[in-house]
């Protein structure tokens, strides 16, 4: 048997097909569980509880509530989306 005929009974997936699954899988697990669970896993566990999950919008309505900051805040919401 040669190699191109052995090449055709090989029972595993090809660098790029499973590179695509592995994409997807990442992309589906990202999607459904967001960035700071894996990201979390990094941190050490006396500084987990430090951390609070705060949303830019909460973030840019803070920042809105003082007037120093109106030269550039409402400028960064229109060209984020976010007004």
């Amino acid at each position: 048997m040669n190699s191109k005929q052995l090449a055709k009974k090989w029972p595993y997936p090809r660098h790029k097909e499973f590179e695509k699954e592995l994409r997807n899988a990442a992309s589906l697990w990202f999607k459904n569980k967001g960035l700071i669970p894996f990201l979390l896993d990094f941190v050490p566990d006396k500084h987990k509880e430090k951390i609070i999950l705060i949303s830019v919008q909460e973030v840019t309505n803070s920042i809105s509530n003082y007037k120093k900051h109106n030269d550039w805040i409402n400028e960064f919401k229109h060209k984020y989306g976010l007004k």
